[in-house]
C-alpha cells in the first residue's frame, strides 16, 4: 500500500462539540491517519475486530501481521496481545 499524506488538521477558535468534531472524521481521514502512521508487526491468538471512529479493522488471529502502530497500541492496553 503506497502511503497517503495526511490531511492537514483543522485548527479551531473556539471549543466544540463532540458531535462537531464527530463530523468532521470520515472513514477518508482515518484511512490516510492510518496510512500514514509507521506500521509495526503483531501477532494475536485469535482474530481481532478493531473500529476506531467508524473505521475497522479486521486482524487475523495466529498469523504475523504489519498494522498501524495506533492500533496495535489498542491492543496492547485491552490486554488482546
Amino acid at each position: 500500500m503506497t502511503p497517503v499524506e495526511s490531511p492537514q488538521p483543522k485548527v479551531f477558535k473556539e471549543p466544540v462539540s463532540t458531535d462537531a468534531l464527530d463530523d468532521l472524521v470520515t472513514e477518508e481521514t482515518m484511512r490516510a491517519y492510518y496510512a500514514a502512521q509507521p506500521k509495526v508487526s503483531i501477532r494475536t491468538k485469535e482474530d481481532q475486530w478493531v473500529q476506531t471512529k467508524g473505521y475497522t479493522f479486521i486482524i487475523k488471529g495466529g498469523e504475523r501481521v504489519d498494522v498501524p502502530k495506533g492500533i496495535a497500541e489498542i491492543l496492547e492496553e485491552s490486554g488482546r496481545i
